[in-house]
């Protein structure tokens, strides 16, 4: 450009930086629960899918389910489902944040505001915390839960679409083999009526015991479209365990569909009702679990930031300033209340997950194991106790605590970036 001459884009570019700064700026919480979520599932998604199936079958444990589901699906079927989750939990924690930060001011300035003798560090302020933490997390919670109860349940069925393919067609050689066990029986003369499907259910299906089930032979799920009654057929039974893995048989038989297919046959099966299938479980993990979760995440947090700025160290009539507390919350403190927070809720909510996930794995059954959730609870306690509502519990852990880690570093450092945007 010749010296002397004005650039024609000067102002052109300082519009778009204007623009851009506003729109970082009004967009903040939606800017880093976007990012946050895209991050959390594809990182977490994996565990998610193994924690489904050790919840909805029996598996020894998470490495046999791990190596089996490697083994039959490859490293897609970690992966099975995660398109539409990945852009509703995008928009629904959008959602969930922006409840719980506008609640949590809301809180702050009507019915919880900081009192003028609370105490920096003091149990009055651990008490307020925790309570506008809880309701306002609760809150979102109920909502998103409401909204996202539909997309849970068919992320489910396609975790498990494979699982229930493979339950389907060993049970029908189960049956075949019976049916032809009787057939050359009564051709040898000994007089046996003709098999009932009654009879035919009744005989032990003809699978091999899986690894460390000490000789327990498969029973397969009830859903979509099972024989009603298998499981209760088969005398000795504890639970629905999982498929043994038949290359020869799984690779060239099963075709998984997508999820609008699965979404059009829940609903020709059950009507849109059937979308909320487990929807009681689910409302109570997510509104109970929402408001823990962002409890212990903000506990966590103040409590670091306390550490940080020397408060326990320093004598009580030389506090922290609001400075020190600032120049305290740094990234670590994020990562670490957000990965204690995650993993400590989920002591609590696994029980529920649990049951969701159980009961789920029901709904398309003609004649479910479970017609409710209580009776699950009721059953599932007498026959394994407080333990067995834990069974999958590692492989959440494992992902809790990095996945939750990463969610509330991403958002914390994602919403600093975008209010240094704004007015100075």
């Amino acid at each position: 450009m010749p010296e002397g001459e004005d650039d024609p884009l000067a102002g052109h570019s300082w519009d778009i930086q204007t623009s851009v700064d506003r729109f970082l700026y009004n967009n903040e919480i939606v800017l880093a629960a976007t990012s946050a979520s895209i991050l959390s599932v594809l990182a977490g998604y994996p565990f998610d899918s193994l924690k489904t199936r050790m919840q909805a079958y029996r598996f020894p444990s998470a490495w046999v389910c791990l190596t089996q589901t490697y083994a039959a699906e490859g490293l897609a079927g970690f992966y099975r489902g995660v398109g539409p989750v990945l852009l509703s939990v995008s928009a629904f924690r959008s959602v969930s944040f922006t409840m719980y930060t506008h609640t949590k001011a809301f809180l702050n300035q009507t019915i919880l505001p900081i009192s003028p003798d609370e105490k920096l560090g003091s149990l009055r302020a651990y008490r307020r915390i925790a309570a506008n933490a809880y309701i306002s997390g609760a809150a979102g919670g109920c909502v998103v839960a409401t909204l996202n109860a539909p997309l849970e349940f068919v992320k489910i069925q396609r975790q498990l679409e494979r699982l229930i393919h493979t339950a389907q067609l060993q049970q029908a050689e189960a049956a075949a083999a019976a049916r032809a066990a009787a057939k050359s029986l009564r051709t040898a003369g000994f007089g046996i009526p003709p098999a009932s499907e009654a009879t035919v259910q009744s005989v032990k299906p003809a699978v091999p015991p899986m690894a460390g089930s000490v000789g327990e032979v498969f029973v397969g799920p009830a859903s979509a479209g099972l024989a009603a009654g298998d499981e209760h057929a088969i005398a000795g039974t504890r639970g629905r365990k999982p498929p043994v893995h038949r290359p020869d048989q799984q690779r060239a038989e099963f075709k998984p569909g997508t999820t609008i297919d699965m979404i059009r046959k829940i609903i020709k099966k059950r009507g849109v009702v059937g979308l909320y299938s487990g929807y009681m479980p689910h409302l109570l993990r997510d509104g109970f679990g929402t408001g823990l979760y962002f409890a212990f995440y903000e506990l966590f947090k103040y409590s670091l930031i306390n550490y940080n700025a020397g408060l326990y160290s320093r004598p009580s009539t030389d506090p922290p300033t609001a400075a020190d507390l600032a120049a305290a919350e740094v990234p670590l403190v994020h990562m670490l209340a957000g990965g204690l927070g995650g993993t400590v809720v989920w002591l609590f909510l696994f029980p529920i997950d649990l049951a969701k996930s159980v009961i789920q794995r029901e709904a398309l059954s003609d004649n479910p194991k479970y017609r409710s959730t209580l009776e699950f609870v009721a059953k599932h306690w007498k026959q394994r106790g407080l333990f067995g509502f834990y069974h999958g519990l590692t492989p959440q852990l494992i992902r809790s605590f990095p996945v939750h880690s990463l969610n509330f570093l991403v958002y914390e450092q994602v919403t600093r970036f975008c209010r240094s945007r704004g007015p100075k």
